[in-house]
């Protein structure tokens, strides 16, 4: 059966396992747990589909893989350095992941490492995917908000002749300029950016990102326009809004919850004030860092380095459910739709598997030359990195 679930990443007290609970805003109990005896604990965590679960760990780099109706390890995939930050797209086709200052990115089905590129100055601290699939926005500790073209971050400065050059090179070769990898670049936050949540509509959405400077900084992606930054009075860990993005609630490092209701004022205003006025006084409760933030159908889900996981309803407020984790909680994620139980006959998308390789460390394309033998075909790169050609070994 489907059902609305909370995903939450729990640190251990002795800093050593990955600890992941589900539990059910509903019923407010948790249904499964899945862990691991390991060195590292749990850094950043993502959903594949509707079946996977991903969570990088902190000090060793891995990223291990469950499936939902499986509380054991399913993959255990080594990485070029520690993963920050976490991001699948919507249709399950590439994972990025955050490690340093450079964003990863891989393709979920063959496990090939497709691109890294660095345009933060400082490492990237938060990774999410538009809804569409098309873009991608990294939040990194030099205050900085990028978003990224998937399509042209993936196939980008490969030149006639398949041989990957960087943008610079391409020019000064004379050969024709590739369009831009990066659709905005924003500089607004003086500190580092610790979350972000992009709304529905794919570039013409519009897109909140919380930072350590108390300012929550509201984007119009269509124009590139900043259309409000509200400045609270405490740093900002953790941002969401609400389906209809009526609502922006914003946690801070000394586990407050505020909400700043959009609609009551035009977006000029709301420029560069204070939130005092504006911010409820409600969501108390955590008495240290809210480390994440989500909005599901019983209310606002939020987890906290004080080891507990609440769910507040949003009209009044106040705190309905209470749940205590053997730990503080890394990250928390609402997923719909997830089958726990393999009861029954298996119907919809939770029933789609979704095929996983283990990641690569190195790029799949390093020079002409390059093929991978598939058996009786080998398969070589065309200039199109997108369209690949099958070629017989015998040169047929």
């Amino acid at each position: 059966m489907s059902e609305e679930v909370v995903l939450s990443c729990v640190s251990s007290s002795g800093g050593k396992g990955v600890k992941i609970a589900a539990w059910s805003p509903g019923k407010g109990a948790i249904q499964r747990t899945y862990s691991s005896e390991t060195e590292g604990g749990g850094a950043a965590l993502a959903m594949l589909g509707k079946t996977h679960i991903m969570c990088a760990l902190k000090s060793i780099p891995f990223i291990y893989v469950w499936h939902v109706r499986k509380e054991q390890v399913l993959m255990k995939m080594a990485c070029p350095g520690l993963v920050r930050a976490l991001a699948v797209s919507p249709d399950c086709v590439y994972c990025a992941g955050a490690i340093a200052d450079k964003i990863h990115i891989w393709q979920v089905s063959t496990g090939h490492l497709l691109a890294v590129e660095g345009r933060h100055y400082q490492p990237v601290s938060v990774l999410l995917f538009t809804d569409d699939g098309q873009s991608l926005v990294s939040g990194g500790e030099d205050g900085r908000v990028l978003v990224w073209s998937l399509q042209r971050l993936v196939s980008q400065a490969f030149d006639s002749s398949g041989v990957s050059l960087p943008h610079s090179e391409n020019v000064s070769m004379g050969t024709r300029p590739h369009p831009p990898v990066l659709h905005h670049t924003w500089s607004d936050h003086a500190l580092p950016v610790t979350s972000l949540h992009c709304g529905a509509g794919g570039l013409r959405a519009r897109l909140a990102s919380a930072s350590l400077d108390q300012t929550c900084k509201l984007y119009d992606m269509a124009s590139g326009q900043l259309l409000c930054s509200v400045l609270f009075g405490f740093s900002l860990t953790a941002v969401a809004m609400d389906t209809a993005e009526q609502w922006l609630f914003v946690g801070g490092a000394t586990g407050r919850i505020s909400r700043v209701n959009l609609t009551l004022q035009r977006m000029a205003p709301l420029h560069g004030m204070s939130a005092a006025s504006m911010a409820d006084s409600g969501f108390k409760g955590h008495t240290q860092a809210v480390t994440s933030l989500a909005v599901c159908d019983c209310g606002l889900a939020s987890g906290s380095e004080d080891g507990t996981c609440r769910l507040w309803d949003i009209a009044s407020g106040q705190a309905t459910r209470v749940l205590q984790m053997k730990g503080g909680v890394v990250q928390s994620l609402v997923v719909w739709g997830v089958a726990l139980s393999g009861h029954g006959k298996k119907t919809g998308p939770e029933s789609q598997s979704v095929f996983i390789a283990p990641f690569h460390k190195q790029l799949l394309y390093t020079d002409k030359n390059t093929a991978l033998d598939c058996g009786q075909f080998v398969l070589r790169r065309t200039i199109d990195p997108f369209c690949e050609l099958y070629c017989s070994k015998s040169g047929v």
